[in-house]
């Protein structure tokens, strides 16, 4: 089905179905989707999306509308959480609809949508433009469709050692003025059992057989597609304009895989045994007992070390080199780290429910003299829930002041203005009431220095309750010292589901390259070096606090 197209395709025009809102609306191209989001929100241009009409020439698979996305160079968006105009690397630019914003989907599901490529669009060379991704709410990809170097393809994104399999389909010039239909039938499942088959006009191209959610990803995946080009700057010129058509873009439930028909798809390659077709875990035999890695398949990012060590023989070594990554989150969201964290049917954590943690942490090499402009907002230690973080500790810029926070903080409880580890409710900051100078941006308590502490055990003890209203508790004690003491809420509201509380990680994580992107976009970042020991987790501080732990001859966590 091919179409003449006329000088609509980029002469701006009043589309029907075009609103400069946040949701967008075309029942006759869109089912079982939900309710659609403007992805990123703010920003978001009236020509970035528009159902168009067939009598008006534009091409239409069936019926009598279609929905046209464009991007034009500069159209950069943003939301309270991200922002693709600061982003690495020239920043990202973007006009995408979210599926499903509020109730994505796991177990067996179809999707499908066609696809028009007109001749006119302008696509990047050297760098990746998305035209239709999966992803779920704790930010995993798992999979994602591309245009990029002049071929469309599909990306498993995690594979052999965390990597991703790519797999080109077609040239984009063979797609251009005509329909493409893509077909998605996808188990969203942890398990082995789990499966994603793409079939292109009705042509099975992809298979995979295997988990396709991480263990973290309760809440399953959404479908987001239209237009987003990445990292624009790498390509070094002005992209220009890209237009796709998107029609009979559905979701709907089903159950048992299609069968192949004697087709066979070509599967990602197999991954050797020392390898992980799941989330990377390189030094998986390391870890302890019921933990998760969240390091880059790189041998410098966690050991066991004999020196130094805090109490017994062990200790923690954690090293993060410039945009060591794990997972794709390094190239959505420029966060990168290596971490461990608890399995979820490990933790012990309940809403409303006090628990202890206690641990030390030694910092070799992580200096505290970076200004807001080289900020990188180092994370050692984060409690998640659905991959979204509920507290942290996080070293911030100096100076750093609490004289506007005037209910909430503990500033009287730490006069030295040289600590630059801070306490921060990040969910409340994020999505709660907690985004303001008078609650300093959830930066609550000001804990300890790293410089003062350099090559220096520093030990923690934290109490809370992980509290989802009024009620909420939050204590901690740095050297034996109450350093922090909050009552109040600490679990958004509309973030609570019916599960275990908040998981921990620790470790080490650039959580903003932002700043440091946009001001020296060509100087590497540092190299950090920092070590744990005693980790634990109890119902009162004399089973975590290894100071009374030490003082009693108490068993090390070795």
């Amino acid at each position: 089905m091919r179409f003449v197209f006329l000088v609509f395709l980029i002469t701006p025009m009043a589309w029907a179905g075009n609103w400069n809102k946040g949701t967008f609306s075309s029942p006759e191209n869109f089912s079982g989707l939900g309710t659609l989001h403007k992805s990123l929100q703010f920003g978001y241009k009236d020509h970035g999306v528009s159902e168009v009409k067939k009598s008006d020439g534009f091409p239409v698979f069936s019926g009598e509308t279609s929905v046209r996305f464009e991007v034009r160079d500069g159209d950069c968006g943003y939301d309270s959480k991200f922002s693709d105009c600061d982003y690495a690397n020239g920043g990202n630019e973007r006009h995408e609809l979210n599926a499903n914003n509020w109730t994505p989907y796991r177990g067996e599901n179809e999707y499908g949508w066609n696809i028009f490529i007109p001749e006119e669009a302008s696509w990047a060379e050297k760098t990746l433009t998305v035209m239709g991704q999966f992803k779920s709410l704790d930010g995993d990809n798992p999979f994602y469709f591309y245009f990029y170097n002049g071929s469309f393809g599909i990306s498993k994104y995690r594979h052999c050692d965390g990597r991703p399999f790519n797999l080109d389909f077609d040239p984009i010039a063979s797609m251009k003025n005509k329909w493409t239909t893509i077909k998605v039938n996808a188990n969203w499942t942890e398990k082995p059992n789990g499966y994603f088959d793409v079939r292109i006009d009705g042509k099975l191209r992809f298979t995979y057989d295997g988990p396709t959610l991480q263990p973290e990803s309760h809440q399953g995946v959404q479908l987001k597609f239209g237009i987003y080009r990445t990292q624009v700057g790498l390509e070094g010129k002005p992209i220009g304009t890209s237009i796709a058509f998107y029609d009979n873009v559905y979701q709907k439930k089903h159950v048992g895989r299609p069968p192949s028909n004697g087709e066979s798809g070509i599967s990602p390659t197999k991954c050797a045994p020392s390898q992980s077709s799941h989330r990377s875990q390189p030094q998986s035999d390391l870890l302890p007992p019921n933990y998760v890695s969240y390091l880059a398949p790189i041998d410098h990012a966690f050991k066991v070390v004999t020196n130094p060590v805090r109490y017994g023989l062990k200790a923690e070594r954690f090293e993060l080199r410039d945009e060591d990554c794990y997972d794709e989150k390094c190239f959505s969201y420029g966060a990168y780290g290596n971490e461990i964290g608890i399995e979820s049917t490990a933790v012990k954590a309940r809403f409303d429910e006090e628990i202890w943690y206690g641990w030390s942490f030694y910092n070799e090499n992580i200096s505290a003299e970076y200004n807001k402009n080289r900020s990188l907002y180092l994370t050692l230690n984060r409690w998640l829930l659905g991959g979204k973080t509920v507290i942290k500790l996080h070293q911030l810029a100096l100076p750093k002041t609490f004289e506007k926070c005037t209910s909430v903080c503990s500033d009287a409880l730490n006069k030295n203005t040289s600590s630059d580890v801070f306490l921060q409710l990040e969910d409340m900051q994020k999505n709660g009431s907690y985004n303001n100078k008078s609650t300093n941006w959830g930066d609550i308590c000001r804990l300890f220095s790293l410089r003062e502490n350099r090559n220096k055990w520093v030990d923690v003890v934290l109490r809370t309750n992980f509290g989802t209203n009024k009620n909420g508790f939050l204590d901690i004690w740095i050297n034996g010292t109450k350093r922090c003491e909050y009552r109040g809420q600490i679990v958004a509201s509309n973030n609570v589901p019916d599960s275990h509380g908040p998981n921990h990680r620790r470790g080490l994580r650039v959580s903003s390259p932002r700043r440091w992107n946009k001001n020296f976009p060509y100087e590497k970042k540092p190299t950090f070096v920092g070590f744990f020991d005693e980790f634990r987790v109890g119902q009162s501080r004399e089973e975590v606090d290894i100071r009374m732990i030490e003082a009693a001859g108490g068993t090390a966590v070795d």
